[in-house]
């Protein structure tokens, strides 16, 4: 963000310039580039502080900025499949939550197994699945969620 916030000044694009200081600071507090549409709007900001002679390079340097896009294109959008994945099953998780935090394990349990494969990267998916089967009694499985738990938990 330093590199766009240098040509943003030198190319005296002071409006850009404070639109990457926003992405800049709202990153420090948060996490926006995990989400699809920040890394297009920081894409985006990229090539608005290009130079403004950047139209009279030559062709090689246009095809080789189009050629840019369309991989970053080519090699994001599997990663927009997966977060994407990852995000309806962190929203159905999310709707039955309910069901655990007021401790109805064996109506939980129907609704928690399915996102097992879907989830089993979330550590704390991971610790209330194993808690609600060692609830219900199921100590093999509840061991087995328990220790992936352990593994994801970064400490």
């Amino acid at each position: 963000m330093a590199t766009l916030l240098y040509l943003g000044i030198k190319g005296r694009k002071f409006g850009i310039c404070g639109a990457i200081c926003s992405l800049a600071v709202f990153a420090v507090s948060s996490y926006p580039l995990q989400f699809p549409a920040f890394w297009s709007a920081l894409i985006a900001l990229g090539f608005a502080c290009l130079p403004s002679d950047f139209g009279n390079k030559s062709l090689f340097l246009r095809v080789l900025g189009i050629c840019l896009c369309l991989n970053a294109a080519v090699w994001t959008y599997p990663a927009y499949g997966n977060w994407n994945r990852r995000y309806m099953a962190v929203k159905k998780w999310n709707n039955i939550r309910l069901l655990y935090n007021t401790k109805a394990y064996e109506a939980a349990y129907p609704a928690y197994q399915p996102l097992y494969n879907e989830m089993d990267w979330n550590y704390r998916y991971l610790f209330e699945y194993g808690h609600l089967l060692s609830k219900l009694k199921r100590c093999d499985e509840a061991i087995y969620v328990l220790r992936k738990h352990s593994a994801n938990y970064r400490y």
